[in-house]
């Protein structure tokens, strides 16, 4: 539409002389594409303006200079002065009223030709100044906007004028069509953009927000951008971006946690998608569109860093991307820490661990640097409840009862604590990331190891040196313990110690404090970790989550209304939270030595030996003798092929009991390793206690009687430097006539210890070769 008024002539302005007596002058004002239009104002990068284009026709001479001045719209206040904003030219004007700042309210441009100030001419559409956020991925995020998921009450609106969605409902004949919705207390659009919208209006009062709905079900960034794969059509995404794009405002931030289809190994996320986010590969080369690339193509992409440039649907000094993920994903199965399942084998979860470090490493790629968001990475989430209980595999319908959980791939929609949930930390990631809310995403960055090794403690320490206190989501509202039916089940979930989930970490003083698990302390080797695999916690499936594993992670509160606190970030550095335990003294070996012999024989005995030993190869070891009886007696070795051990063992008739056994153990290279062996012969048991991991080998009938004529030697084969061990020794041990029953060493002192440092090793008896 367009509005037209008669100016007259001769009536002073302000911003000009007395006009000159001559014909009627005309203006007009072009009605933007919509009413409650939005002009975003730049805030992810430091911004806070907006240019307005306006347009209309004019009969005023060629050159006659168009003022504009920007109006409350309720009241008709001018918040905004007059300012030139185009000359005409061929009967139109063309320009753009410049720096217009955010406002609460909503506003209307008003124009006229200069000198005739007296007769303006404005819109009846009005615009407001603040942000368009986009939101791409898939189900998680999609299923925000779509009705048939909206199933709890909505959370009342308080503020009718700061928050509108572009959204498209999915299914049904295509095209789909494309909705621009205030998010109302009357019409809330669904309960999860309800909740969104209560989080941003709560935290940012007077901001006004428009959210896209960039995110399709079941599809990944190689559906999107591949014009041959019909699953999604780039058409949509285009579409709604320019539906936001119509008076020519544009998008001020892209939110992406999109790592459910698209999560993948060692680096590969990075590597992958390199030209789908810059137009150019992870070498800096020039992607050309529509060429294969690590098995994807891409006909469409984000942002072009090429030299060609141009081809990106944003522009990344208008328009940068904030990265938000992974968020929690689930196992579906018994674990037996948070990348292994309960039978040994791993799990393909740690693809999630591989993504969140490859995200991390697209932060810190320069190369990247012009596409992202100045704040990095956003807030992850995992303070929600995936899936719901049902009543069996075969019936879905929801029950308090049921003996399975379904659909945990996706953020339940029955429940506040699902969908609407998500949609919050969704809120919050979008505030951080537009500098609005003045937080810092927490993790584990400090930490405090007891000297006596009694246990850890980690919390979150902000720049400016506050520790606001670690809780969860249980904590803060009181509610009963999950109950204690499996050892991982401590009051802090998701915490494993060299590898291993912890068993006792709990809150104190607003930190995380870990005990070793069976009692004992820690030593200078062992470390924490928290956050692995999908970063649930979860080991017990589904019994875990029938008694609300995800109130279990540990959160900071950071003063943000809606919210009861923030995640803490999965995965913290290893220097932040480096064990300060001081180490024993060790010994370095080589391919020379030095190795170990008894200066005497074994000599009769009852069968029973005890030998132990901590030990690191180094990278490239050779095969490498642990534990053995010179003349084959016994022996214990590595095999540097595949990293296994190996054991042999003879009686005292020379009877071999086990030939060549590899009992499934393995050591990496440059990894610290606990070895303990026990030999029962008149028990008839071999056991082997890896990182106080038990292996038993039953052996057959025997003498009772280790080789009493053979002397036991420590790092090499049989006693002349044979599979000479290369690498690192804290100590070995030797208790003869003792066998051990359980993964502690016998109380009684050892026949014989071996220990650091280098200097001290010349003078011991047993030493030989180095």
């Amino acid at each position: 539409m367009m509005i037209q008024v008669a100016l007259a002539i001769g009536l002073p302005s302000p911003m000009s002389s007395a006009p000159q007596a001559g014909p009627a002058a005309t203006a007009s004002v072009a009605e933007f594409s919509r009413d409650l239009t939005l002009f975003d104002s730049g805030a992810a990068r430091g911004g806070n303006s907006a240019d307005i284009p306006l347009s209309g026709s004019t009969d005023a001479p060629d050159g006659t200079r168009i003022m504009a001045e920007i109006l409350r719209a309720d009241t008709g206040a001018v918040l905004f002065p007059a300012q030139p904003v185009a000359t005409a030219s061929g009967g139109s004007w063309t320009g753009a009223y410049p720096g217009t700042a955010r406002s609460a309210h909503w506003l209307r441009p008003r124009v006229w030709v200069e000198g005739h100030a007296s007769a303006k001419a404005s819109t009846t559409s009005r615009f407001g100044v603040g942000h368009i956020v986009g939101l791409i991925g898939q189900s998680e995020d999609a299923r925000m906007f779509a009705d048939n998921f909206s199933q709890t009450a909505p959370i009342a609106v308080t503020d009718d004028s700061a928050v509108q969605v572009i959204r498209q409902q999915e299914g049904g004949t295509k095209p789909w069509p494309i909705t621009i919705e205030s998010v109302t207390a009357a019409s809330p659009v669904t309960a999860s953009i309800a909740a969104l919208a209560d989080v941003l209006i709560r935290n940012a009062p007077g901001e006004k927000f428009l959210i896209l709905d960039l995110a399709h079900s079941g599809t990944s960034r190689g559906n999107l951008a591949n014009d041959s794969d019909f699953s999604r059509d780039w058409v949509d995404f285009a579409a709604i971006v320019g539906q936001a794009r119509a008076d020519g405002s544009d998008l001020g931030l892209i939110l992406d946690t999109w790592t459910a289809a698209d999560s993948a190994a060692a680096d590969m996320f990075r590597q992958r998608f390199y030209p789908f986010y810059a137009g150019i590969t992870a070498t800096g080369a020039d992607y050309t569109l529509g060429t294969a690339h690590q098995a994807r193509t891409f006909d469409h992409i984000l942002w072009d860093l090429s030299a060609t440039g141009g081809r990106g649907i944003f522009d990344a000094a208008r328009t940068p991307l904030l990265m938000f993920g992974p968020h929690r994903f689930e196992v579906g199965q018994d674990m037996r820490d948070a990348v292994t399942r309960a039978d040994g084998t791993p799990d393909s979860i740690s693809n999630k661990q591989d993504t969140r470090l490859s995200i991390r490493n697209m932060l810190d790629d320069t190369a990247l640097a012009p596409i992202l968001a100045p704040r990095g990475k956003g807030p992850e989430i995992l303070l929600y409840q995936n899936g719901y209980r049902a009543v069996s595999a075969t019936d879905s319908s929801p029950s308090l009862t049921g003996t399975y959980w379904d659909d945990a791939s996706h953020p339940a929609a029955m429940t506040d604590d699902g969908l609407p949930a998500r949609a919050r930390h969704v809120a919050v990631t979008a505030l951080h990331g537009l500098g609005l809310a003045p937080i810092e995403v927490p993790r584990f960055n400090r930490a405090h190891w007891e000297p006596s090794g009694a246990w850890v403690e980690l919390w979150f320490e902000d720049s400016s040196g506050a520790t606001p206190p670690v809780t969860t989501t249980r904590a803060a509202r009181g509610l009963p313990a999950m109950p204690a039916t499996y050892p991982h089940r401590t009051e802090v979930l998701g915490f494993e110690i060299n590898g291993v989930p912890a068993e006792n970490a709990t809150l104190v003083g607003g930190r995380v404090r870990i005990a070793p698990n069976g009692g004992g302390l820690f030593t200078f080797a062992d470390s924490v970790q928290f956050g692995r695999g999908g970063a649930s916690g979860v080991l017990k499936w589904p019994e875990d989550k029938f008694d609300g594993d995800w109130m279990n992670l540990p959160m900071v509160d950071l003063g943000l209304a809606g919210v009861e606190g923030v995640a803490v970030e999965p995965l913290p550095l290893d220097t932040e939270i480096a064990n300060t335990l001081p180490a024993p003294a060790t010994f370095t070996t080589t391919a020379t030595g030095p190795y170990f012999n008894d200066p005497g024989n074994l000599g009769s005995n009852p069968g029973l030996l005890t030998m132990a030993a901590r030990i690191r190869f180094a990278p490239g070891a050779p095969n490498g003798g642990i534990f053995a009886q010179s003349g084959g007696g016994f022996e214990v070795s590595r095999l540097a092929s595949n990293s296994a051990l190996r054991i042999n063992l003879d009686d005292s008739s020379g009877t071999a009991l086990l030939a060549s056994h590899q009992p499934g153990l393995s050591i990496p290279e440059n990894v610290w390793v606990t070895l303990l062996l026990a030999i029962d012969l008149p028990g008839q048991t071999l056991t082997l206690w890896k990182d106080g991991v038990e292996t038993q080998v039953a052996l057959p009938a025997n003498t009772g009687q280790l080789v009493p004529g053979r002397f036991l030697t420590f790092l090499n084969r049989n006693g002349n430097g044979g599979y000479q061990f290369v690498g690192e020794v804290e100590y070995l041990r030797v208790w003869k006539g003792l066998a051990s029953a359980d993964a502690n060493e016998p109380a009684a002192a050892p026949s014989a210890e071996i220990t650091g440092p280098d200097s001290a090793l010349a003078g011991h008896p047993w030493h030989q070769g180095g």
